[in-house]
């Protein structure tokens, strides 16, 4: 019982930090997306 109280919350927390990393990473890339294309546009 109280193994599976301590892992449970490993495992939201785990889930959590990697939807936040995947958001980041996206949200990142998208970023670098529109600096790609305004570079683009500006030359």
């Amino acid at each position: 019982m109280v193994e599976k109280k301590k892992r449970t919350p490993n495992i939201s927390h785990a889930v959590s930090n990697a939807c936040a990393r995947y958001f980041t990473n996206a949200s990142f890339i998208l970023v670098s997306e529109k600096i790609f294309f305004v570079t683009l546009l500006r030359y």
